[in-house]
Formats: structure tokens, C-alpha cells, sequence
């Protein structure tokens, strides 16, 4: 069943008829579905454009692509819609509430769905800064060898660095690599690789400034005690204050993730497809049924078929339907009649 606006509400049609591009009315397309499908609420509907958004663009960078960087194999959901459906059903990694925070945050423009493994499912699609996205995929070269005094650590963020500071060929570097050594100046050097990784859940990211929090308190408790300087102990209060708001800031985010996942506890799992069919019958099944609660107005309005037009007041076909795009819609199905908006309501008249 093709899509059909006909059936939405006012303002869901006027959400889809502010696209400015193909690209952009598609994914509202998809948005609005879940909106219908109970997946995200009306004040979420942009964000669920934006899931929307970066579905269609991975599928169409992996469709039909078998070898290379990006592959449709690592696109396993099938179609942006299924793959949007996933994201924000699944919401693994906090993900959805991640990305309305990112978003209000940073912009649209500014974020980025980082893929944390080898495809393209929900459990490794998170939202990201773009300026944290590109470090995130630089992994660190990180080199531990013996000096007179103890052991040197230093950190290369390229392979590059890393090469130039040793004075490496392509070759050693290939080599150390592999191995995880190599030779300079004599002595061993140990070479790990610390593959950057996405930021903790928000659970975690709370734990660890309760800890911080902890820490600057006793600080505190400490500087009181040896008298301190008031500049001292007025710079640790600072960051007390500023750690308890970020506390309260995250149990925020935790509250409308739980939200969020009560709401979509009954979807998960589900076939999106096959609930969207339901839903779309039902709305056909109610424009039908207002379709032909509009027609018998008509009837009864227009009793004189010679006449000019009736003005049928607003209310009358308010009472039917608060949807005045679907009113409108419906009346100009009707070919044997023609309309127009007056201040007082809807001219009508027979013209069969």
C-alpha cells in the first residue's frame, strides 16, 4: 500500500510538506510512521528524522557494494526503514537518548553515527560529535621502553609519528606492527595499540563523577583541616558545584532513556513492517469512514441541487474530523461537487 498522506493529521502532513528535498521528505516519511506507530512522540518526530536521515545514507553508501571499505553486507537490516526501526527500538547504548542529546547539543549538522563494529546494527551505531568521531577512529600507538631512569611511555597518533620518531623504514614499521616490538638504538621497544572506543553509558559516566565528586569533597574536607588557602578551597567548591550539576545532569538522561524504553518495550523484536500494514489499514478504515460521514453532510446540507452553494459551517465538519487538510482532501475527491474556504465555513455546491 503505497504511502498516503490523506490519512495523517494536520500537522503531520505540514511536517512532511516542509521538506526541502526528496532526500529530507523520505526520511520524514519515516519519521511520521513511527510517530503513527507509537515508536517516538510528537516532540521527538526531528530526531527520529535524523535516525532516518543516516539510515538512507548508509544504505545507499553500502547497497549493491561487495568489496571495499563499506560492503552491503554490513548493512543488515535490509532497508533504512527497518534499520531506523532497530535504532531507536533497540536503543542499545542509550542510543536514541544519546543522539536527542547530541543533537540539542551540537546541531544536526555537527553529529555523526559512529560504527563501532563490523556492521551496521543497533548494538554498534551510536551518535557522535563529529570532532570526537574523527579521533575516535585514529586508534594511539603507544611505545614503553628503558631509559636510565625507569620506563618511557610516550603516544603517537599516527603511525606516522610513530614512524618519523624512531626513524623507522616501512618495513620495521609493518614489523612492529605485527609483532608488537622493535629494535632502537639497541633496545627493545613494546608498541600497543589502543584502539579508541565509544564513551561509557550514562550509568557509567554518572559512577565515575560520583567518584570525581567523592574526591574534590575529601579534597576540601582536607584543605580545612591544614588551612588552606580561601582561593584554594574556592576553586575545589567551584568544582564541586559544577560535578553535582553534571550528576543531575545525567540522571536526566537516565530518566528519559527509561522512558523511553518503556515506550518501546512491546516493538522490540517486532516486524516494522507489518506494523505499519496495521496501522496504515486503520487509518485508511478511518478517512473511509469520514469520507463517507462527509458525503451524508453533504446530503443533508445540500437539499436544493439548483442552488448556488450552501455555506456549511466549519464546525459541522469539525465535529467529524478536527483534521481541516483531510476535510479539504476528502471534499475534492467528490466530483460531483465543488468547494471553497469562506470565512464562515465551506461553500458548496452540486455540479453533477
Amino acid at each position: 500500500m503505497a504511502f498516503n498522506i490523506n490519512y495523517l493529521t494536520d500537522e503531520l502532513i505540514l511536517y512532511l510538506e516542509e521538506a526541502k528535498t526528496d532526500y529530507e521528505r523520505r526520511a520524514r516519511i519515516i519519521s511520521v510512521k513511527f510517530n503513527l506507530m507509537k515508536v517516538i512522540t510528537m516532540t521527538e518526530i526531528e530526531f527520529g528524522t535524523v535516525v532516518a536521515k543516516r539510515a538512507i545514507t548508509e544504505y545507499n553508501r553500502t547497497v549493491g557494494q561487495t568489496d571495499g571499505t563499506y560492503t552491503e553486507e554490513m548493512y543488515i537490516y535490509g532497508t533504512p526503514f527497518r534499520t531506523a526501526f532497530a535504532y531507536i527500538t533497540e536503543n542499545q547504548n542509550n542510543s536514541f537518548t544519546r543522539l536527542k542529546y547530541a543533537v540539542k547539543k551540537h546541531g544536526e549538522k555537527d553529529i555523526d553515527f559512529h560504527r563501532m563494529a563490523e556492521n551496521y546494527s543497533a548494538d554498534s551505531v551510536v551518535a557522535i560529535f563529529n570532532q570526537d568521531h574523527t579521533a575516535i577512529h585514529n586508534p594511539l600507538y603507544v611505545t614503553y621502553h628503558s631509559i636510565p631512569l625507569g620506563i618511557l611511555r610516550q603516544e603517537f597518533k599516527s603511525k606516522k609519528e610513530l614512524k618519523k620518531e624512531f626513524k623507522l623504514s616501512d618495513k620495521e614499521l609493518d614489523n612492529a606492527l605485527e609483532t608488537g616490538t622493535f629494535l632502537h638504538q639497541d633496545s627493545t621497544v613494546t608498541l600497543k595499540i589502543v584502539k579508541s572506543s565509544i564513551e561509557p553509558l550514562f550509568e557509567e559516566h554518572k559512577k565515575i563523577t560520583e567518584n570525581f565528586l567523592e574526591t574534590l569533597e575529601r579534597s576540601l574536607a582536607n584543605d580545612s583541616r591544614y588551612n588552606k588557602s580561601d582561593e584554594d578551597k574556592e576553586c575545589l567548591r567551584d568544582q564541586i558545584q559544577e560535578m553535582k550539576e553534571e550528576i543531575i545532569s545525567y540522571e536526566k538522561l537516565i530518566q528519559q532513556d527509561t522512558f523511553h524504553n518503556v515506550r518501546v518495550r512491546s516493538l522490540k523484536g517486532k516486524n516494522p513492517v507489518e506494523l505499519w500494514e496495521q496501522i496504515e489499514s486503520e487509518l485508511k478504515a478511518q478517512y473511509d469512514s469520514h469520507k463517507e460521514a462527509i458525503k451524508g453532510l453533504l446530503k443533508s446540507e445540500l437539499v436544493d441541487l439548483f442552488s448556488d452553494g450552501v455555506i456549511i459551517d466549519f464546525n459541522k465538519f469539525l465535529d467529524i474530523t478536527p483534521n481541516v487538510i483531510c476535510i479539504d482532501h476528502i471534499l475534492r475527491s467528490l466530483k460531483d461537487f465543488a468547494h471553497e474556504m469562506c470565512e464562515e465555513g465551506f461553500l458548496v455546491k452540486k455540479i453533477a
